[in-house]
C-alpha cells in the first residue's frame, strides 16, 4: 500500500512538472525528508501529509 501511494504521488509530480521544493510545502515536509522518501523509498508520510497531498492534488491516493 505505502509503495502504491508513493508510485502516486511521484507519477505526479512528474506528470506536473512540479519542482521538489513545492512538493515539500505540499506535503509539509523538509527537502531532506522529501529527497529521503523520494529516493530511497524508505521515509513514510503521516496521515495529515497524504490528506494534504489529496486536497491539493484533488484526486485519491
Amino acid at each position: 500500500m505505502a509503495n502504491n501511494v508513493r508510485q502516486t504521488i511521484l507519477e505526479y509530480q512528474r506528470k506536473h512538472n512540479i519542482p521538489d521544493f513545492m512538493m515539500c510545502n505540499i506535503l509539509c515536509m523538509d527537502e531532506s525528508e522529501w529527497n529521503k522518501y523520494k529516493v530511497s523509498g524508505r521515509g513514510t508520510l503521516t496521515t495529515f501529509q497524504k490528506i494534504m497531498f489529496v486536497a491539493t492534488a484533488q484526486m485519491p491516493l
